[in-house]
């Protein structure tokens, strides 16, 4: 009777050990399908699967005196196939390391070392949410939306970059995150593909959305002419983003059009003038319309030309320019007389003269390539350089998710801080020095506990699918193998029952 009991319950213990290891397989199977998320996640898994990998060969020695055991057989092939899986991923995970520090030059932090950079990469992100949050009251709904659009725009900035720059749109007066998310996504377009900063994009976007009276949804729109103009001239969205500000707003209040402002600029740099120069010389000259003088007055005349700011607001720049050169007045002594400046002089020259018509079809290019941002983003993110770029700053948005984890216990420790030191302000001098020396034994040891609480946290708080996937299967086999294990001692009489 004892025997039959002893080999009812073997087989139950088997049969729930097999089941375990069944549901541990699986998840074993899910880990293998999705290596990728393990590579990506390698600064974390690293430690924990070559720690499992000793476990599973343990495991793996230690069953095989009990191979021959019935229903054991497949439980052993399947640990010993788990054993050779995980040794390969492991490999696997040191070369990609290897190699990206190698030949992308990016450190990844193990695991114990991953909680303070985690922590830090989330103050960062923790400050920026707290200065946006000075100029609006969805900060953090703000913060989720640069979140998102770090993804959305393939990691070429991290979330806390997007967000320091939001600031900026913010303070231009665009207050709805929506429309702040619009500039953003835009603002990250057109600042890779025209070779600038982030800031600066994103100022020359908010500058000439302003100064024209245009809204947020006119943004990708904006930062297309942009891209086209540095295509057609001889300049780069930087050299535009640092001198528009100066010629934008009075282009628009005399009539004159952004995308014919546009075409003076490219064509005159592509005969030989500076962004910035042409930018100046394009603001003496609508200046010098506004307000001609008495020079400029009598050649206009002599020419029979309207040059006014009437003239300006009905005909726009283009049909003030097409007057001059149908007269026969583009020419640099003529122009001198109605311009009245060397500057603005340089600048119209190029587009008048025999250039009139490279004027007009920068004109129609400007208005007809509406896809030259997505293109030129595209080509650029491309490049080895940016995909680096774009594999830090993902990993950066991990570390946030991470330190956020962390964040919240250090804040609990704060404020239990605070309460401690609000104390020791009712106390006089002595006391305060007795209270410490009372408590400086204690404090070692509270530190250590903290710390360890605090590791426990950031380990519990790693949301990566690597590190999830590598969690699950542990616990699965951990709590598998000490079914197993008491039913191979069960097996072995080493176990009463």
């Amino acid at each position: 009777m004892a025997a039959n009991n002893l080999q009812i319950l073997i087989t139950a213990k088997a049969d729930q050990a097999l089941a375990a290891l069944r549901q541990t397989s699986e998840a074993l199977i899910e880990m293998v399908t999705s290596s990728k998320a393990f590579q990506e996640s390698v600064g974390f898994a690293d430690d924990q699967l070559k720690s499992f990998n000793a476990i599973l060969t343990e495991t793996t020695i230690k069953t095989i005196g009990y191979s021959k055991l019935p229903k054991f057989v497949d439980a052993y092939d399947g640990v010993l196939s788990a054993v050779n899986t995980i040794a390969e991923l492991n490999n696997k995970i040191d070369s990609v390391k290897k190699g990206l520090e190698e030949f992308g030059g990016i450190a990844i932090p193990t695991f114990e070392t991953v909680k303070k950079e985690a922590f830090d990469v989330f103050k960062e992100f923790d400050s920026a949410r707290a200065k946006v949050g000075t100029l609006t009251s969805e900060a953090g709904a703000l913060a989720q939306q640069m979140q998102g659009l770090a993804r959305e725009t393939k990691n070429q900035y991290s979330s806390t970059v997007l967000l320091n720059a939001s600031y900026d749109v913010l303070s231009a007066g665009f207050s709805k995150t929506a429309d702040v998310s619009a500039i953003m996504s835009n603002s990250v377009k057109l600042a890779k593909a025209g070779f600038t900063d982030l800031g600066i994009a994103s100022d020359a976007v908010t500058t000439i959305l302003n100064a024209y009276g245009k809204n947020a949804g006119d943004a990708a729109a904006v930062a297309n002419e942009l891209i086209q103009t540095q295509n057609l001239g001889k300049l780069t969205v930087d050299q535009y983003g640092r001198s528009i500000g100066q010629v934008a707003t009075i282009a628009s209040q005399a009539g004159v059009g952004l995308t014919e402002l546009n075409a003076v600029i490219a064509v005159a740099t592509t005969k030989g003038l500076g962004a910035s120069e042409t930018i100046t010389g394009i603001r003496q000259a609508i200046a010098a319309i506004l307000s001609p003088t008495s020079q400029a007055a009598a050649q206009a005349q002599a020419l029979g030309v309207q040059f006014d700011a009437a003239a300006l607001k009905s005909k726009g720049l283009t049909g003030v320019l097409q007057d001059i050169v149908a007269k026969g007045g583009a020419t640099p002594e003529v122009l001198n007389k109605l311009f009245g400046s060397v500057e603005a002089v340089s600048a119209i020259l190029p587009v008048t003269a025999n250039n009139m018509a490279d004027f007009q079809k920068a004109i129609v290019s400007l208005k007809t390539e509406t896809g030259a941002l997505d293109k030129a983003f595209d080509s650029v993110t491309g490049s080895i350089d940016s995909q680096l770029q774009a594999f830090k700053n993902r990993f950066q948005e991990t570390l946030v998710g991470i330190g956020e984890g962390v964040a919240g216990w250090v804040r609990y420790l704060l404020a239990e801080g605070q309460k401690a030191l609000g104390f020791f302000e009712f106390l006089d001098p002595r006391q305060q020095l007795a209270a410490f020396q009372g408590i400086d034994g204690a404090i070692g040891g509270v530190l250590n506990t903290v710390k360890e609480l605090i590791g426990t946290v950031v380990a519990l708080s790693a949301g990566l699918a690597g590190v999830f996937l590598a969690e699950k299967l542990i616990a699965g086999y951990d709590a598998s193998f000490k079914v197993f294990n008491l039913t191979l001692d069960i097996a072995a009489g080493r176990t009463q029952v």
